[in-house]
């Protein structure tokens, strides 16, 4: 007997929403058969029926939203948090035991289920009806969402590492890659022994340790102006990947997150999460794989970009957040789940833009026009209000941490005036 809270009995559902809870049903191919009791089925597992073509179900329909859901979940309600938990806690906490929320191992887990309801408003007295009224119902459901979301996640990795060479250069039409990398996700040809892609991967700061990556269209500069000590660590670090001993700061960020030539001690956000491949990664994703170097140029989103369906307009902390891990994995061999340290990135990218908020919110402002807005590539020079008139620090995880909470003691005191980008 199971120990979860118990629903408390629901009213009958009714004509629209009994359509669609049928709906689901037959969406799931878990439609009781003739002379099954409601109630005979609670602790069976789910039983397989004829295959329904999702593609068929019209856009008013209870599957379709729940498609459209499961399509949306991992690129912007959250990456990588399991989604049969997220349902559990969620639905407990939800419509059963309120008290759930406020127990902190739960809390994202519960908030994420919160937003799922916000996506799908019609649906939520179906599900409720369903949560409580068959657990054959509803964990076929949680299954079969899972599946979608998974199956979404995949494609969007096979997606992007078929393209990766090409999003990374700063003018296709010009540049090749050199080394070329194979558009294959289980190919072996990336990660620290490519001698590009191994500067995406580092930490600024150790990436500054080497000579700029040129291309025919960004020409290598005229005279070399590392340190000493920068040609030192150059020559330290190769002897580590060579060794297959080299790891990235800990507390430092891939260098692809940054503009060009944006980072600087004083600020380490300075840049974050601007790269070209960021905003294209986000292009690619959000308003189709066709816009993804160039933008819209001022046109209207396409009828089938994911923009479109899912009514999104503004870019936000998730979706970076899962780009920036889709970009990761990309640059690494092997796929989504062989690359372990991509879910500590994204929820790292996730606490900066909770912890940071007059940041996120010129980052996420800035982020928008560049994916939804015209195609020209915006100059913003306002990042130089970021900065801190204190001494430069060496550790400049800490100088973020600093940063971070004075700008939250700004917030708090009503001091947010952000009318420029």
């Amino acid at each position: 007997m199971s120990d979860q809270p118990q629903a408390a009995p629901l009213p009958a559902l009714s004509a629209e929403d009994q359509k669609h809870y049928d709906d689901l049903l037959r969406w799931l191919d878990l439609k009781l058969d003739p002379g099954d009791d409601a109630g005979a089925d609670e602790d069976e597992p789910p039983r397989k029926r004829r295959k329904c073509n999702s593609s068929t179900w019209e856009e008013d329909s209870a599957p379709y939203d729940a498609i459209r859901a499961a399509r949306y979940f991992k690129r912007a309600i959250h990456a990588h948090l399991i989604i049969s938990l997220i349902f559990s806690y969620g639905a407990q906490a939800v419509w059963t035991d309120k008290t759930i929320s406020a127990q902190e191992q739960r809390a994202p887990y519960v908030a994420a289920f919160k937003e799922f309801l916000r996506r799908v408003p019609e649906l939520d007295r179906v599900l409720r009806h369903m949560y409580a009224s068959s657990k054959r119902h509803w964990r076929g459901f949680v299954e079969k969402f899972d599946e979608l979301a998974k199956d979404v996640r995949s494609n969007d990795t096979t997606a992007i590492k078929a393209i990766t060479g090409t999003l990374l250069l700063p003018n296709p039409e010009k540049d090749v890659l050199d080394p070329p990398i194979s558009g294959r996700v289980a190919k072996s040809d990336r990660g620290f022994g490519h001698p590009i892609l191994r500067l995406l991967l580092m930490g600024v700061p150790d990436r500054m340790c080497f000579v700029p990556t040129h291309y025919r269209s960004r020409p290598a500069p005229a005279e070399d102006l590392r340190t000493e000590e920068q040609r030192a660590r150059e020559t330290e670090i190769m002897r580590l990947i060579a060794t297959h001993q080299y790891t990235r700061h800990q507390q430092q960020y891939p260098s692809f997150l940054y503009a060009d030539d944006s980072f600087t001690e004083d600020d380490p956000r300075i840049g974050l999460c601007r790269g070209d491949f960021v905003i294209r990664l986000l292009r690619h994703v959000w308003t189709t794989p066709r816009s993804a170097l160039r933008g819209l140029g001022g046109k209207s989103l396409p009828p089938d970009s994911n923009a479109r369906i899912q009514e999104a307009e503004k870019v936000t902390a998730p979706m970076v957040g899962y780009v920036v891990s889709q970009g990761y994995v990309a640059l690494l061999p092997g796929d989504w789940d062989k690359v372990d340290d991509k879910d500590s990135l994204y929820d790292r990218i996730l606490d900066l833009f909770a912890s940071s908020p007059l940041w996120a919110k010129r980052t996420l402002k800035f982020l928008t026009k560049e994916v939804f807005g015209d195609s020209t590539r915006v100059q913003d020079g306002n990042d130089e209000e970021n900065r801190d008139d204190a001494s430069p620090e060496q550790n400049h995880v800490a100088r973020m941490a600093e940063l971070a909470r004075l700008e939250r003691e700004a917030a708090a005191a009503g001091d947010d005036d952000d009318d420029e980008d």
